[in-house]
């Protein structure tokens, strides 16, 4: 549970510091956008998610669910961060990187290493 609370926190707080000037218009309430979250201390969250969720995986589970993890989390990441940025590549690459991550890998992963 750990690791997913951080890779999904990594995932959307990335989106949230690539976006944050769409944000402000279109999602003000997003803790970045509204002011009361800094970049600063928002990459200081996603350094330790980004260390913390891997780290819990490797040391907990087989390679299957650590691959699994590492993919869906450079797809998520590939989402919103330049030069992929598959978010603003047509809502075909939008929809797969979504799907993917959050669609396939994400109930493989949790169904696979609860068995």
């Amino acid at each position: 549970l750990i690791a997913l609370l951080c890779g999904n926190a990594f995932i959307v707080g990335i989106n949230q510091l690539y976006d944050v000037d769409v944000d402000q218009i279109n999602k003000p309430f997003l803790p970045i956008a509204a002011g009361e979250l800094s970049p600063k201390r928002a990459k200081l969250i996603l350094t330790a998610c980004a260390l913390i969720g891997p780290s819990v995986v490797f040391a907990l589970y087989p390679p299957l669910i650590v691959s699994l993890y590492l993919f869906g989390t450079f797809i998520g990441t590939a989402y919103s961060v330049p030069p992929f940025r598959l978010k603003s590549r047509g809502p075909i690459f939008a929809g797969l990187a979504i799907a993917c991550c959050r669609g396939f890998l994400l109930n493989f992963g949790v169904y696979y290493a609860v068995l």
